[in-house]
């Protein structure tokens, strides 16, 4: 039997058997079987409405498959409760919206996922030279 330098690294970051999600308007995803390494980079094609957006959405513990199994570090997504799913989401899955539409809110994530205020005041020095300071009294 061959091995493969892959057969000896860490355990995958996630793995799904059969995920399926549907929606009620049609679309979704009927089947999904993928195993991801940690720390690699996966592209996910297709046309449009072929359920690339909902299968992003079930691997980031958004949507709750309706069929099929997902492992995240190990753990087994359908079992745990919702605080747990959040705080695994929040620990191990980096998302990115391809669309925030027309509101966006400005946050930005600190260090182990706090949620900084945006910044109040005067907007930050951005050009070139010195900043001018605002004279106070």
């Amino acid at each position: 039997m061959d091995t493969h330098p892959m057969d000896t690294a860490s355990p995958p970051a996630v793995v799904a058997e059969g995920l399926a999600f549907s929606y009620a308007s049609g679309g979704g995803v009927q089947r999904a079987d993928l195993t991801l390494g940690a720390g690699t980079m996966t592209a996910v094609e297709g046309p449009s409405g072929s359920g690339k957006s909902t299968l992003l959405a079930l691997l980031g513990l958004i949507l709750s498959p309706a069929a099929g199994s997902l492992h995240i570090d190990g753990a087994a997504t359908h079992a745990l409760p919702a605080a747990e799913r959040d705080l695994l989401r929040r620990r191990s899955i980096g998302i990115v919206l391809q669309d925030l539409g027309t509101a966006a809110v400005p946050q930005r994530l600190g260090e182990r996922g706090r949620r900084l205020r945006a910044p109040s005041g005067p907007a930050p020095h951005r050009g070139p030279g010195p900043a001018r300071r605002p004279r106070h009294g």
